[in-house]
């Protein structure tokens, strides 16, 4: 597993290029992005993860959805993931869109996940077991995080330090395994 996190100052742009190594190129589609302030459209909670994806199965969105901490919000409300969401994820508090979002990733499982700022939002326990869920996640994906919180630059294989798109610091961190499954 290799996750590279950024620690961005000022503003920052991070432009990856991802070379077309098959000869078919490279599926876009495989290509992740969990941004800081997700969006929830108008429709149900399963609308807003799977985003009109098809070919997973209903078991593999209810991992995703309980995964990224959002099994106490379903199990409460009486539709479940049939429950309607209001335009910009209306009733919903930021870490419960957030975990929605996450959920949205987890079922995407691709090969490249870019995560900004994926804890979010959220308080220090919630961040602890998403950050649990994370690792297991982005094995056998290349993980690119930009974050500020400390429990996130902890887990990472080597943290970046940029600022105004220079590299200040580059540290390996050896340890990610323990620290993932404390």
């Amino acid at each position: 597993m290799l996750v590279i996190s950024l620690r961005l100052r000022l503003s920052a742009c991070v432009r990856l290029q991802i070379l077309d190594a098959a000869p078919g190129g490279v599926d876009r589609t495989a290509i992740c992005w969990l941004g800081q302030r997700p969006y929830l459209f108008p429709g149900t909670i399963e609308d807003n993860i799977t985003l009109g994806r098809t070919g997973h199965s209903k078991a593999d969105l209810l991992r995703a959805a309980y995964d990224a901490g959002l099994g106490e919000l379903l199990d409460r409300l009486p539709h479940g993931l049939g429950t309607p969401v209001g335009d910009g994820g209306w009733g919903f508090s930021g870490g419960e869109i957030q975990r929605l979002a996450l959920a949205r990733t987890l079922l995407t499982g691709t090969w490249l996940m870019l995560l900004d700022e994926p804890t979010a939002h959220l308080d220090a326990l919630t961040e602890s077991r998403i950050l649990r869920v994370i690792c297991r996640a982005v094995r056998g994906a290349t993980t690119v995080i930009a974050s500020h919180s400390p429990a996130v630059l902890a887990v990472c294989d080597r943290v970046m330090t940029l600022d105004r798109g220079q590299l200040l610091v580059e540290e390996a961190h050896l340890e990610t395994d323990a620290v993932a499954a404390g």
